[in-house]
């Protein structure tokens, strides 16, 4: 199956940067059957989860800057006082190292929601997800695990998943 950057763009529509866009075409198209993208259903719902993933084909790491209200919508149970509200709103750092330390592996490392935050086109999160990655990448790629957040290797991310677990039924 033969994807164009054109086609990834359409699906992101104006926010979707054209070099981000090549990245998943031509990963699709040069490994996607290795990982059963071998119908266009399984391609669109691939598609369609990446976009979401990567802000509609426009970043490769999660967009954390968010307003108070926001916060306290997307993660009520993690925003129940008015400080660490204030503290979070629009910055970054400090929202990811809020809702992601002392989850997902991030455990006893200082900064650790931040350095696992979501990162690359499937947008990994947490530190037991990135190493699972690592030893999946290394296995198949040695010498390149840390390549998930640059473009040209981004894409291997989502390819990860579809290996580590079957996301497409």
């Amino acid at each position: 199956m033969n994807i164009t950057t054109e086609q990834v763009m359409a699906i992101g529509g104006k926010r979707a940067k054209r070099e981000i866009s090549a990245m998943v075409a031509d990963f699709i198209n040069r490994h996607g059957a290795e990982y059963k993208l071998d119908t266009a259903q399984r391609v669109k719902h691939f598609l369609g989860q990446c976009a979401v993933e990567s802000g509609y084909f426009s970043r490769l790491d999660e967009n954390l800057s968010y307003s108070g209200k926001r916060l306290k919508q997307v993660w009520p149970s993690r925003f129940r006082n008015a400080a660490d509200v204030r503290r979070c709103t629009r910055n970054p750092r400090a929202l990811a190292n809020h809702v992601y330390g002392g989850r997902m592996g991030n455990r006893g490392k200082p900064n650790a929601g931040w350095l696992y935050r979501g990162s690359s086109i499937k947008q990994i999160t947490g530190y037991e997800n990135f190493r699972d990655f690592t030893r999946w990448i290394q296995s198949i790629l040695p010498g390149r695990a840390r390549l998930y957040k640059r473009p040209g290797f981004a894409a291997i991310s989502g390819m990860g998943c579809l290996a580590g677990r079957l996301v497409l039924g």
